[in-house]
């Protein structure tokens, strides 16, 4: 299947009832009739719990649930017992960190290495996890566009033992798309584990996790079309197996037995072992409608539209005047543009934007350490591209936006 917009915009009942040019997409997606009816369809006639029963509805049930994993690896080049289904990018990423603590990979002689550009799901859980453990923490700086300085790795990591990286591969503010190889040589040169915020590159862009040399990626599904309380975070195959669980619970184990006045623990084999409780089970049937639908539509096709899309708000914003662009130029940025306009707050354009049809996002984006390196203290205007978003959005934003600042 090629990209035909018109096509796809049938696909979502909010573009049919609504008159809106949708640019909130780094937040979240708008959600297809495909999904809606994968989710519908298991909580109507397909639902139990999974991992539990024997009966034939349950055995269903977890088959298409294993299933969804495997399609999942498949959309990412992966395994599926690399695949942990999460509640989403927020809480894989914790996850992650807590995972490296338990395991005492986080440790006094860990050398943490976060970019300033980091969302705050991604640095705040490293960064308390490095506190507590009284680990070296550096804050990799940025420049004028926002760019994490990342040849800094070459000086650091000579000097390291056991070094943690923490890479965000699309920025949610600047759009940057971080040097992902370069870093991931780097780690992989010097013996460091890597770990990838996918959140704004796995719904644009086709990735391979077994080429990517990191330890762990998370993302969310409510970014690729999918419903919100599901993402996942891909465990590195050989790490997985290595790892305890930081979490216990139901569905995590094979049995617990009482040896006097301790327990003896017979934990799953992954992904099962980091799935404590019961799982997102109707949700992973959207997620894995979401997989297909993005797949059979291609994400190369996707990376492609998107880069015309943001070439044309980019260039059309760079000639109003008074508008400050944040971050790189199109080639180096990915799915999204932020700015800032003299004399007008981000969150007044927001609101005149939205009264005219046409939804973004203001405010610091979950991302202060890199607003406030940038002396951006009330945050920016953030307009952001799906697979929906056609010319006449970017358009229509840019005409709403100098009529806007011209009043």
């Amino acid at each position: 299947m090629t990209l035909d917009v018109e096509t796809i915009r049938s696909w979502f009942p909010t573009l049919q009832k609504q008159n809106i040019a949708f640019l909130d997409n780094a937040a979240s997606t708008l959600k297809p009739i495909q999904i809606i009816e994968a989710m519908t369809t298991k909580m109507k006639y397909q639902y139990t719990n999974v991992h539990r029963g024997v009966y034939p509805l349950a055995s269903k049930a977890t088959e298409d649930y294993e299933r969804a994993h495997e399609t999942i690896a498949d959309f990412l080049s992966a395994k599926p017992e690399e695949i942990v289904f999460t509640a989403g990018t927020t809480s894989g990423l914790q996850l992650a960190a807590r995972l490296l603590e338990y395991n005492d990979m986080i440790n006094e002689k860990t050398h943490l290495i976060l970019p300033k550009d980091l969302h705050h799901s991604a640095i705040l859980p490293f960064y308390r996890a490095g506190v507590g453990k009284r680990s070296k923490i550096i804050l990799l700086n940025l420049d004028q566009k926002g760019r994490p300085q990342w040849t800094r790795l070459e000086e650091i990591l000579p000097e390291t033992d056991n070094a943690i990286i923490v890479a965000g591969h699309v920025s949610n503010v600047t759009g940057y798309e971080a040097p992902i190889s370069y870093i991931s040589r780097q780690a992989q040169k010097h013996g460091a584990c890597l770990i990838v915020d996918g959140a704004q590159s796995v719904p644009h862009l086709p990735i391979d996790v077994s080429s990517l040399n990191a330890c762990m990626l998370a993302f969310s599904g409510h970014k690729m079309l999918g419903p919100t309380g599901i993402g996942v975070l891909w465990i590195q195959r050989d790490l997985a197996y290595s790892l305890e669980p930081a979490y216990g619970g139901g569905g995590a184990v094979v049995d617990v037995k009482p040896q006097g006045n301790s327990l003896e623990i017979e934990w799953l084999e992954p992904p099962w072992r980091f799935e404590h409780g019961t799982p997102p089970i109707i949700e992973a049937a959207g997620l894995e409608a979401a997989v297909k639908l993005l797949k059979d539509v291609g994400m190369k096709n996707i990376a492609e539209y998107e880069e015309k899309l943001i070439q044309a708000l980019y260039e059309e914003l760079e000639k109003i005047p008074g508008v400050n662009i944040i971050g790189p130029e199109p080639g180096e940025r990915r799915g999204l543009v932020s700015f800032i306009a003299e004399s007008i707050h981000p969150d007044t354009i927001g609101m005149e934007l939205g009264l005219r049809g046409v939804a973004v996002r203001t405010g610091m984006h979950c991302a202060g350490p890199l607003h406030h390196s940038l002396g951006l203290e009330h945050g920016s205007v953030r307009a952001s591209v799906y697979i929906y978003n056609t010319l006449g959005d970017i358009h229509r934003l840019v005409r709403e936006l100098k009529d806007i600042l011209s009043t």
